[in-house]
């Protein structure tokens, strides 16, 4: 599901049900989903390839959160809408391209 968090890259195909090797730390090569910039916050698309992340956007009507330096307390909890798997450490210019990612 797009989006959603991720144990990791697969080094290499499989078929399902089929046990694997995934880089869960240090960098990966990913498959791009589309273009992208060297050095873009990285989520997976519906097929496993890296897209760029979609930036975080407040609702309209959404309660307002203030800054924690500015409250004093530690905010803490809940999951961003999309989960950001790592960074481009090279930039994509199109889908299919195999790029390096810094694993988040």
């Amino acid at each position: 599901t797009a989006g959603q968090k991720v144990l990791g890259i697969a080094r290499r195909s499989a078929a399902n049900g089929q046990d694997l090797e995934v880089t869960a730390k240090g960098t990966a090569v990913a498959e791009a989903g589309g273009a992208f910039a060297l050095g873009s916050a990285l989520a997976m698309d519906a097929s496993g390839r890296v897209v760029a992340a979609s930036p975080l956007q407040v609702a309209a009507g959404a309660t307002a959160v203030t800054s924690t330096l500015a409250s004093g307390s530690i905010l803490t909890g809940g999951d961003l809408p999309q989960y950001i798997v790592g960074f481009a450490l090279q930039a994509a210019a199109a889908a299919g391209e195999l790029v390096e990612i810094l694993m988040n």
